[in-house]
């Protein structure tokens, strides 16, 4: 298991020792993929080897970004980046990437960010939002209700999908939401 804090990676025993910590500047984000770890944080992303936390690579743009929300899927890294408000999709293949930035403007503090086979959701924190995206970041529709009942949000920040179900961090709400695939 690994966990961030303030400026920590902590790689966790199933029994939860500690078994390693490095310090990284203001980690936000962090998402595995094979015997990759990602972590998105201060202006760049970073890849650790799940194994050791030794770090293989690093990714920065050549814009000022802050990279927050980390997703992978099928050799795509899906960032949101909540300085310039946007939704970063990135191809990697060896140490070259390329990149596509989306829906500026439309997004207020894009935050959690995750992918499935088909979508990629995007909890817009200011907005009081989730987004639905193709995976080519093409807007497909938006939930925007802001308040207290059920299927409403303050400030969601994190959004995670296991199987068929959708877990948001409904933050100002204090709360975690499920939802099927069709948000109900």
């Amino acid at each position: 298991m690994y966990v961030i804090d303030t400026d920590n990676l902590i790689k966790l025993s199933p029994q939860g020792e500690i078994l390693r910590t490095i310090r990284i500047n203001n980690p936000k984000g962090i998402a595995v993929e094979g015997n990759e770890l990602y972590v998105a944080g201060k202006d760049k992303i970073l890849c650790f080897d799940t194994m050791l936390l030794n770090l293989k690579w690093s990714l920065a743009d050549h814009r000022e970004w802050n990279p927050f929300g980390i997703a992978m899927k099928q050799g795509y890294i899906f960032v949101t980046d909540i300085k310039n408000n946007c939704i970063c999709r990135i191809l990697r293949r060896g140490k070259s990437s390329s990149w596509i930035c989306s829906v500026q403007g439309g997004l207020n503090k894009p935050s959690g960010i995750a992918v499935d086979d088909n979508c990629v959701y995007v909890a817009d924190t200011d907005s009081h939002m989730i987004w639905l995206f193709e995976k080519e970041i093409q807007e497909i529709s938006s939930f925007c209700t802001q308040g207290k009942d059920s299927g409403q949000f303050d400030s969601p920040s994190k959004i995670a999908i296991k199987g068929n179900r959708i877990y948001v961090l409904d933050s100002g709400n204090c709360r975690i939401q499920v939802f099927d695939s069709y948000f109900r």
